[in-house]
């Protein structure tokens, strides 16, 4: 640097001795400053101790290849790799660990060893599998063997000398135990003394051990009663009871009651069967064996007399025997049957010939004899065929009896239903109030107002109790109707009867008749003084049923023949009940 005048110019100066300063102020040299002066103000350079410099030159080494730089300012990156994360913080890198499982800390105890442990690709533990080592009498080369009694001797243990001898532990109660190679427990409960095998999820068979050694063996079905106990074995079923006294031995029983046994006693053997299902165990059928074969059969009611024994038999009843004994009330000792003779005592009893009386017919006098029942009549007794209801409503059979059933449904009453009328043209009128026409017969004026009785067409109620017919107390049914009619102009007139039943509902202030019968009569056109009558079938009826308490009556109309001529009408009505 060179003064020159006002002027400073920037030069190289270069100094091959010591340089001095004076009257240099004081202060503090930068940081990493490699210049300053010495207590005598001679600007000197810091020493550098060795290893130490200037740094020319950065290389990262890694466990493949590496990482370098040489310029002034160096930036080197510390990048994670597989499972490894990198993080950086003012002055601090941190490099993490990657978790790559999820797998907990297994911490076992007692039999329980981890037998299976699961790794990622960089070695991590992703899981562990633990089981329970069987306790089995084996030695360690996995020979079975037997310490019962005497020491063990095990090949090889760590830390113990070969064949050293070792005590046998007893066996610590097995609380629960996986699926066995050949033997598979799915439920067995030995501290209640019963061992269940289960079928399907709540159906099971059960063994079960009680006071004394009894034991039961019991089937379940937890939805039904399909639960059945086969018995199959490759040989012999062998019951071997030690029971020997009547309601002992071998037991059966439905329910839980008892209704039969085996057994045997005094010698003899014994099945017996007792009164219905096991009801009581005093009433009896019992067959005894003794020796020889000889065999009883025995009824018992204990209470009486009455254990009877019958034979019903679909097919021959066959007894090959020596000789045929029945005991008292008609005793046959030793008989035979055919050939020779029963004991003459008994010959009064039996049946020589068989005679025809009034009414029975009999053929043949030996071997198969026929007894025939002779058809009654009105002279000749025998046997009749009853009447149905339906051939006694008929009435024209005379070769059956009528019951009272019949007779009641033929007829059980005859009312009759008489009126007059002006008629009009397809127009129904009916009968009068009788409040204002109280003589018979009722006059036929009141207009239904239509040609057909249906419900399209109601009347008030009051008006149709008020009318002129008959009040049915019963159920019943209509059995027969004749109508007669008589008129003075030609054309048709049409006869209707008809039933209603009084309603006393609020809302069932109208109501309209049920047809049981309509009919379409010709009149006579003679002045009335010709009357036409007709008779219907019952299978014409439109409706025979008659409720209790309905109300039966009658209504006319004519065409336009007969519109406005006087009718007069009489219906005959059968009703049964």
């Amino acid at each position: 640097m060179k003064w020159i005048g006002q002027f400073i110019y920037d030069q190289i100066a270069r100094f091959r001795d010591d340089i001095y300063l004076e009257d240099v102020s004081t202060g503090t040299i930068a940081s990493g400053g490699n210049l300053g002066l010495d207590s005598n103000n001679k600007i000197v350079k810091a020493t550098v101790s060795s290893g130490s410099g200037d740094i020319t030159g950065v290389t990262l080494a890694g466990d493949s290849g590496s990482a370098s730089d040489t310029s002034a300012n160096v930036d080197l990156t510390i990048a994670g790799g597989n499972a490894i994360t990198t993080s950086g913080s003012s002055t601090t890198i941190t490099i993490n660990h990657d978790d790559t499982s999820s797998q907990a800390s297994v911490d076992n105890s007692g039999s329980t060893y981890i037998q299976d442990v699961t790794l990622d690709t960089y070695g991590h533990v992703t899981g562990l599998t633990s089981a329970a080592i069987p306790t089995l009498n084996q030695n360690t080369t996995g020979s079975s063997g037997s310490c019962t009694g005497q020491a063990a001797t095990v090949a090889t243990i760590t830390g113990l000398a070969p064949d050293t001898a070792t005590t046998q532990a007893a066996q610590a109660n097995i609380t629960s135990l996986g699926t066995l190679t050949v033997l598979q427990v799915d439920d067995i409960n030995l501290n209640t003394k019963t061992l269940k095998i289960t079928g399907d999820t709540d159906d099971t068979f059960a063994v079960t051990a009680g006071a004394n050694g009894a034991t039961t063996l019991a089937t379940l079905d937890n939805a039904g009663t399909a639960g059945h106990l086969t018995l199959d074995p490759d040989g012999d079923i062998i019951l071997d009871t030690a029971g020997a006294t009547i309601n002992n031995g071998i037991i059966l029983k439905t329910n839980g009651t008892q209704f039969g046994d085996f057994n045997v006693h005094h010698s003899n053997s014994y099945l017996t069967l007792y009164e219905a299902g096991g009801t009581s165990l005093t009433d009896y059928l019992q067959i005894s064996v003794a020796a020889a074969g000889a065999t009883t059969i025995t009824t018992v009611d204990a209470g009486g007399a009455t254990a009877h024994l019958d034979f019903a038999i679909d097919g021959h009843f066959s007894v090959a025997s020596t000789g045929i004994d029945i005991a008292t009330d008609g005793t046959i000792t030793n008989a035979t049957w055919e050939g020779t003779a029963i004991a003459t005592s008994h010959t009064a009893a039996k049946v020589t010939s068989i005679v025809a009386g009034d009414g029975i017919d009999v053929s043949g006098a030996t071997g198969d004899v026929t007894v025939t029942a002779e058809t009654a009549s009105d002279s000749n007794p025998g046997v009749v065929e009853l009447a149905t209801t339906a051939e006694a409503v008929t009435g024209t059979d005379t070769a059956r009896a009528v019951t009272p059933a019949g007779l009641k449904a033929r007829v059980s009453q005859i009312i009759n239903l008489k009126g007059y009328a002006v008629l009009q043209n397809d127009v129904y009128d009916y009968a009068n109030p009788f409040n204002t026409d109280d003589e018979a017969p009722f006059q036929l004026d009141v207009s239904y107002g239509s040609g057909t009785i249906d419900s399209s067409t109601e009347v008030g109620q009051s008006k149709l109790f008020r009318s002129g017919g008959f009040h049915v107390p019963f159920a019943c049914t209509v059995s027969d109707i004749q109508a007669q009619i008589t008129c003075n102009n030609a054309g048709n007139v049409s006869i209707a009867l008809v039933e209603y039943k009084p309603s006393s509902a609020s809302g069932d202030q109208n109501d309209y008749p049920r047809t049981v019968y309509e009919t379409v009569v010709v009149a006579s056109a003679n002045s009335n003084n010709k009357v036409s009558s007709t008779t219907i079938a019952t299978a014409d009826l439109d409706s025979t049923a008659v409720p209790a308490g309905s109300h039966l009556m009658i209504m006319v109309k004519g065409d336009g023949t007969s519109a406005g001529g006087t009718a007069i009408i009489s219906v005959a009505v059968g009703l049964s009940w």
